[in-house]
């Protein structure tokens, strides 16, 4: 998935909402991609890295867990 969004970089990197969810759900008109909770830390931050506009993060409540913990990896590693 962080290959295609990568090869559509010039695209994706405008979107200000980025929703990602778990299942199949469609309720809304955000961009979204479907993702698996099994991914690790490296994979969640590969696919977040062509979004570099985005204000608005929508995630569903399978997902958010290890986004979160993605992100919290980041932003340790910067500050160091």
């Amino acid at each position: 998935m962080a290959h295609l969004c990568n090869s559509f970089a010039s695209h994706v990197a405008t979107l200000e909402q980025l929703c990602i969810r778990e299942g199949l759900e469609d309720s809304d008109s955000r961009p979204q991609f479907q993702a698996h909770v099994d991914m690790d830390d490296i994979q969640w931050l590969e696919l977040f890295q062509p979004f570099t506009a985005v204000k608005n993060l929508y995630l569903s409540e399978e997902i958010s867990l290890p986004v979160v913990r993605a992100l919290r990896e980041l932003s340790g590693e910067r500050i160091t």
